[in-house]
């Protein structure tokens, strides 16, 4: 009996160390599809300067951030989103004044958490719960609702 309990426990630790190996193999090819994904973007972007064709039309790259547990994402934009080097809002409330119709409405999305705003990079932190596939699609939604017009303008 003490030996079949043995058995159980040492089976259901090497069962939960290959699921974990598993875990950590998916989020690599994630990360690594990603990037392959995004140069395919890139290269498109630059055949297309090169082979005259205008530039002005709005464009949008996400990322995950490989640094900080994935709760980080980046999204690059091609309008400008500030004049300031940096504004960070941590919170819903945090530095009203300096608040956008677009930074109010990134933070009506349940799941949002952080926000760190660069001339043309969004980084957003998202609450631990919550998956980038569920948020990615809304934030992307919200940034073209917001960016779009402006280079249309242009």
């Amino acid at each position: 009996m003490f030996i079949h309990k043995i058995n159980k426990v040492w089976f259901a630790s090497k069962l939960l160390s290959l699921c974990g190996f598993f875990v950590k193999l998916g989020k690599t090819m994630k990360a690594f599809f990603a990037q392959l994904f995004k140069s395919k973007k890139t290269v498109k972007a630059t055949e297309d300067m090169e082979n005259g064709k205008e530039n002005n039309h709005f464009r949008i790259e996400s990322e995950m951030s490989n640094d900080t547990g994935h709760d980080l994402y980046i999204f690059h934009v091609s309008e400008q989103v500030t004049r300031k080097s940096i504004i960070t809002f941590s919170s819903p409330d945090s530095q009203k004044d300096k608040q956008t119709p677009m930074i109010q409405d990134l933070f009506q999305i349940k799941g949002v958490a952080d926000l760190w705003i660069y001339p043309y990079r969004v980084f957003i932190r998202k609450g631990h719960v919550f998956t980038w596939d569920e948020l990615v699609p809304k934030i992307e939604a919200v940034l073209r609702k917001h960016l779009q017009p402006v280079a249309a303008s242009n």
